[in-house]
C-alpha cells in the first residue's frame, strides 16, 4: 500500500512540473520548445547539435526496402557478412542505397567482426531482441565500417586561428586567412595540445601504479571535421560547433580542407543490441571492445 501511495505522489508531483518551474545558468526552455543558450563570461555554450543526423536533419530518415533477411543459427554470423558482401557488389539507387539486411531477432555469437565496406548498406535488427555477442578476448570493433585508404590534407589550405581564444559553441572560427575557402569545402579543425595543458589538468603528475602512463602531448592531437557554410570577413563559419574550447594557452589550433576519396556513405546499424561474452570470473565488458567502430 505504502509503494502505491508513494508511485501515485511520484505521478502527481511529475505531472506538476512544468518549463516555468526548471531553471539553469545554462540554457533557457522557451514556452514553444527553443533552448536559448546562455554564455558564460568567457562566451562559452552548451554545443547546439541539432544539425547532426541522416542530411543534417533536414531530410527524413529513408525507410530503406529489405534484400536478405537472416534467422539466428550457428552460421548466422558467415551468413550476415556474406549478405553484405553479396550487397555491396549491387548498384546504388538514386537515393545512394543499396538495401537493407534484416536480422532477425535472437543471439548472434560473432567471433570475429561483421565489416561493411561498401556504401549504401543497412544492417537492421529487430530492437532489443536481436543482440550480437562478441566471443573472444581480444580488444576489436564488433561492427567495422570502412572505406578505402584515409583522410588527408590538401596541401597549401593550412591556415592558423587568429584569436587567443574560441569559446565552446561558437559556429565562427576566426582564421588568419580565408584565402582559398568558399562555402561547401570540407575542413578540419585540428587541436594540438600543450604542456600546460596537461601539467594544469595534473596528468603528468598521475600516482604511479603497475602499467601507468603519464599523458603525453603528441598523444593528444584532434581532429573535427567540419563544413564551410559561410565566410565573413576573415571568419569561416561552421555547420556544427567547437566543442573544446581554443585557448592559446592550453592549444595550437589550425584549419585545413581535406579530402577522404575512399570514404563510403549513407550507411544504417539500426536497432541492435551490441554485447562482449563472458564466463562470470571476468568482467563483463572487454577493455577495449566497442561495439561499432565508423572511419
Amino acid at each position: 500500500m505504502h509503494i502505491r501511495l508513494l508511485i501515485v505522489f511520484l505521478a502527481l508531483t511529475i505531472s506538476s512540473f512544468t518549463w516555468k518551474e526548471w531553471h539553469s545558468k545554462l540554457v533557457e526552455l522557451k514556452p514553444d520548445g527553443r533552448l536559448i543558450y546562455k554564455p558564460d563570461s568567457r562566451g562559452n555554450i552548451l554545443p547546439d547539435f541539432s544539425r547532426v543526423g541522416y542530411e543534417t536533419g533536414n531530410v527524413p530518415i529513408p525507410d530503406i526496402p529489405v534484400a536478405k533477411t537472416i534467422e539466428p543459427g550457428p552460421q548466422a554470423a558467415d551468413q550476415i557478412q556474406q549478405a553484405i558482401d553479396e550487397l555491396a557488389g549491387k548498384p546504388l539507387s538514386k537515393l545512394g542505397f543499396r538495401g537493407a539486411i534484416v536480422v532477425k531477432k535472437g543471439r548472434y555469437s560473432i567471433k570475429d567482426q561483421i565489416k561493411i565496406n561498401a556504401s549504401g548498406i543497412v544492417l537492421r535488427g529487430e530492437g532489443t531482441g536481436t543482440t550480437f555477442i562478441a566471443e573472444g578476448t581480444d580488444k576489436r570493433p564488433l561492427i567495422k565500417v570502412l572505406g578505402e585508404g584515409s583522410m588527408k590534407e590538401i596541401k597549401g589550405t593550412r591556415t592558423g586561428v587568429r584569436t587567443e581564444y574560441v569559446p565552446v559553441g561558437s559556429f565562427s572560427i576566426p582564421v588568419v586567412s580565408t584565402a582559398g575557402f568558399k562555402k561547401g569545402d570540407r575542413i578540419i579543425l585540428e587541436w594540438n595540445a600543450t604542456q600546460q595543458w596537461i601539467d594544469d589538468l595534473k596528468m603528468s603528475r598521475i600516482v604511479e601504479r603497475p602499467g601507468t602512463q603519464q599523458w603525453q602531448v603528441k598523444e593528444y592531437r584532434f581532429q573535427f571535421q567540419r563544413e564551410v557554410t559561410a565566410i565573413k570577413g576573415n571568419d569561416l563559419i561552421i555547420d556544427n560547433p567547437v566543442v573544446m574550447e581554443m585557448d592559446a594557452k592550453y592549444c595550437s589550433a589550425f584549419i585545413y580542407k581535406y579530402n577522404f576519396n575512399g570514404r563510403i556513405r549513407n550507411i544504417g546499424v539500426e536497432n541492435l543490441n551490441c554485447e562482449s561474452a563472458y564466463t562470470g570470473t571476468r568482467q563483463k565488458i572487454i577493455p577495449g571492445m566497442r561495439s561499432l567502430l565508423i572511419k
